[in-house]
């Protein structure tokens, strides 16, 4: 094992170890090109406080600490939650027998849950919610959700009629 001291780009001081010299060397040069990780953590949440700022959103309530982590979580989870609006009409077109109606509704149920998820104001809720947002990984736990909380009566029916058909 070896070490080997260097400067992160962000000015910091540093120690990497390697497995021999030449290894320790290496990761010292590699390291070197980059920030140090509070340097990057700090850009990170002030990137995702601007970006808040920038789209209205309301500013987080908690300790500063977890107003810090809470805009990054929440920068992080909206753009994933965009992206599954986005890819919505997508997966709907699909279903040629899908209903206008059905479609309609559940548009208007992703205005209104994507508002909702906006409008949280206390940085706990972004860091300790389980179930309605880090349980939604696709399109299809999207409308799971809608379905349970009764926002898509029409698709629901449509959907439990397709389930009788097969």
């Amino acid at each position: 094992m070896a070490k080997s001291r260097f400067t992160y780009s962000c000015g910091h001081d540093g120690v990497v170890t390697g497995h021999n010299r030449s290894n320790a060397d290496y990761l010292a040069r590699k390291y070197s090109a980059e920030p140090c990780r509070d340097c990057e953590y700090a850009a990170a949440q002030q990137a995702a406080a601007d970006a808040a700022r920038a789209a209205g959103l309301p500013q987080l309530t908690g300790t500063p600490k977890q107003i810090a982590y809470g805009e990054v979580v929440r920068a992080a989870r909206m753009q994933a939650i965009d992206r599954m609006f986005a890819a919505m009409p997508e997966r709907l077109a699909r279903f040629a027998s899908l209903p206008s109606a059905a479609v309609e509704e559940i548009n208007d149920a992703l205005a209104l849950i994507r508002s909702e998820w906006l409008a949280r104001t206390e940085a706990r809720a972004w860091l300790d919610e389980k179930g309605s947002v880090d349980e939604i990984r696709d399109t299809r736990d999207l409308l799971d959700l809608m379905g349970k909380r009764g926002l898509v009566p029409i698709y629901s029916a449509w959907l439990n009629s397709r389930r009788g058909e097969a």
